[in-house]
């Protein structure tokens, strides 16, 4: 799976979870992804637990990177999550569940 992540986000750009899940077979699936700083932030709610290992290990290994992505992203794609977004988020983190849109490139976010 990790192989069809990587050519995907490369051939693509800013991928959304909406397109891994529809253009890879076995990553949809009923397990959510979870920020590792924020346990109330939700990446993608429904993933397979090979997805998210295959996601880890290609951003561990710095061969994929998480952008922001806005939710019109998402509702283009036609699905996202019934959450409400991640905005500002608060010192200890959130107290409910937030979304935090995100999608893949194979470069980093450049800062200033």
């Amino acid at each position: 799976m990790k192989d069809s992540i990587l050519a995907l986000i490369r051939d693509r750009q800013h991928v959304s979870f909406v397109d891994l899940s529809e253009s890879i077979t076995g990553f949809k699936g009923d397990v959510t992804m979870l920020h590792a700083l924020d346990p109330n932030v939700v990446l993608w709610p429904w993933c397979s637990d090979t997805a998210i290992d295959a996601i880890l290990e290609l951003t561990k290994a710095n061969l994929i990177f998480p952008h922001p992505a806005s939710t019109l992203v998402y509702m283009i794609d036609g699905l996202f999550p019934a959450l409400p977004q991640v905005v500002n988020p608060p010192e200890g983190g959130y107290n409910e569940r937030r979304w935090l849109p995100i999608c893949f490139c194979d470069y980093p976010i450049e800062s200033d």
